[in-house]
């Protein structure tokens, strides 16, 4: 039986479960990004690993916000019948590499324990998730950054460039 819902928090909260799982066998996660706008933005979450075949890849999971509400006009939501759009990339050599400089550049700098600024508030933004696997494992998650978030801007950035094509920006 197919699990359907009119409250949106609930639809809200499902799509984060369906984008963040990812299902796959791996040998080891590196780094995992996570944005989670409004209800008007497209949820994705890219996950950068290591396979069992010791090849590097990301895989990009993204719910179509557009497509579900375009369905489900009258406001009954199907928390089973998510349109979920998923790319994976195998990284190049030179990709890898680009990777490893973001990386290492980070064990040159004492990080911070938390990066959200907790004085402002963001109202309709977005949610957002850094968790590198470093020892400890480092787990980032803010709506409004400081200034501290400019340290891993270029790492964000190289992981969202492997998906740029396929990520659907704001509706």
């Amino acid at each position: 039986m197919e699990r359907l819902s009119n409250d949106i928090l609930i639809l809200i909260k499902r799509a984060k479960t369906e984008i963040n799982d990812f299902n796959i066998v791996i040998d080891k996660t590196i780094v995992q990004f996570s944005e989670y706008p409004t209800i008007a933005g497209f949820p994705f979450s890219i996950l950068v690993f290591k396979s069992k075949e010791g090849k590097v890849k990301s895989m990009l999971r993204q719910w179509d916000t557009a497509y579900d509400m375009k369905r489900w006009e009258n406001g009954i939501y199907n928390l089973d019948r998510l349109r979920i759009i998923t790319h994976t990339h195998e990284f190049l050599a030179s990709e890898i590499e680009a990777l490893n400089v973001e990386l290492s550049s980070l064990e040159n700098h004492r990080l911070p324990k938390d990066i959200a600024n907790a004085s402002a508030i963001a109202i309709d933004g977005s949610d957002f998730e850094l968790v590198i696997q470093t020892k400890p494992v480092i787990n980032y998650k803010w709506s409004v950054a400081t200034n501290k978030i400019n340290l891993f801007i270029p790492l964000i950035e190289l992981i969202k460039s492997f998906h740029k094509q396929k990520i659907k920006n704001y509706a």
